[in-house]
């Protein structure tokens, strides 16, 4: 907020200090992101200063979404604790929500956090597995009659940031020098743990554990999804579900590829997600060039 110097119009609630269970484990986190989730290069510092609202996240995603309810849509950039917390608080919390894009989940088991799973769903599994269950108790007289209707949760996993991978030189084009502005500098300061953990910035072998991986901004990526559905390629609505169990498994997204899981009455679970695959990699550039070159 304050790099994009709306820190004074946009109110900021402190969050969950830790998952549902346990405890917070700062030595966990994916090297893509850095140390501090912002590339590790202490531009989160320069938010020390920004005032935080007194209410806690959970208790302003209730006010809010009573507030605008059918209207409010929420874009998770990272572990689900909050939502979940709201919706353990009040459960008709889920019903007041249009949409809630996710950016999170592993659809085929290619995680970047353990072997299996994705970072933010392995940081906090209690907390996507209540949101994914409260979203799916919401019924309506459709659901009932067996109707299809879309889910209200919309994922986009590890795999599709992977697919949609783009080219260096795109990615030149949005920082200094070639674009000498404040936005330019903070995209090129959060990237470059990215490219260091890509093998583009070669320091350290042990640190380009993602070698040849191209320009990733996964969390732009469900930005993207949320600003403008025409930038969705290819989509299908399933059930989906995360391991609580296990080692290597702890924290595993799971799809109902061919109707296998049945609920309580025996029939098959409808779809509770729209899980992203593919996405047109034309309009996303046209949504970053428009962000970060003030187009």
């Amino acid at each position: 907020l304050s790099h994009s110097e709306r820190h004074k119009e946009v109110p900021l609630f402190q969050g969950a200090r830790d998952p549902i269970i346990g405890l917070h484990d700062p030595s966990k986190q994916w090297l893509g992101h850095g140390t501090d989730g912002l590339g590790g290069k202490g531009l989160s510092s320069l938010g020390e200063g920004v005032a935080v609202v007194e209410t806690p996240g959970a208790v302003a995603y209730l006010q809010l979404a009573d507030q605008y309810a059918g209207q409010l849509e929420i874009l998770a950039l990272g572990p689900l604790t909050n939502i979940a917390l709201a919706a353990k608080l009040d459960p008709s919390f889920p019903s007041k929500i249009r949409r809630l894009v996710i950016m999170g989940g592993c659809e085929s088991a290619n995680g970047n956090s353990g072997c299996a799973s994705e970072f933010n769903w392995k940081a906090d599994p209690e907390a996507a597995h209540v949101v994914l269950e409260a979203f799916s108790r919401q019924t309506s007289p459709a659901d009932m009659l067996g109707v299809h209707i879309e889910p209200k949760i919309v994922v986009v996993p590890w795999e599709c940031t992977l697919r949609s991978a783009l080219e260096w030189e795109f990615f030149d084009s949005l920082v200094p020098p070639q674009n000498d502005t404040q936005q330019g500098a903070f995209l090129n300061g959060i990237c470059e743990a990215l490219q260091v953990h890509s093998g583009r910035l070669p320091i350290g072998l042990e640190s380009a554990a993602g070698g040849g991986m191209g320009f990733l901004p996964c969390d732009a990526y469900a930005a993207c999804v949320l600003e403008d559905e025409g930038v969705v390629a290819q989509s299908r609505d399933i059930f989906c579900g995360v391991e609580l169990g296990g080692t290597m498994g702890r924290g595993l997204s799971y799809f109902d590829w061919y109707g296998q899981l049945k609920d309580k009455e025996g029939k098959k679970k409808a779809p509770n997600i729209r899980l992203i695959q593919q996405l047109h990699l034309s309009r996303v550039k046209e949504l970053l060039e428009n962000t970060f070159l003030n187009r």
